[in-house]
């Protein structure tokens, strides 16, 4: 959906990072594709740049109840 300039621009005040997806998103690779490389770019920026307002462990059924965190873009 794009970066969080992008997001923010078109009214996107929140997003929600599942664990599941962004610990794939941030793993070692050695030859990452341009998809993985924009993945990992994302999160990196959203962990850094956003406000973490809530965070949501997994629990014990990762697939019904997964990590969440809930960060406001900046502006």
């Amino acid at each position: 959906m794009g970066d969080l300039k992008t997001l923010r621009n078109d009214g996107i005040h929140y997003v929600v990072a599942c664990e599941q997806d962004y610990h794939t998103a941030l793993r070692d690779r050695h030859h990452p594709c341009k998809g993985e490389q924009e993945r990992e770019e994302f999160y990196r920026d959203l962990f850094k740049k956003g406000k973490l307002l809530k965070e949501y462990p997994p629990g014990k059924l990762a697939y019904l109840h997964p990590g969440l965190r809930l960060y406001e873009i900046p502006r």
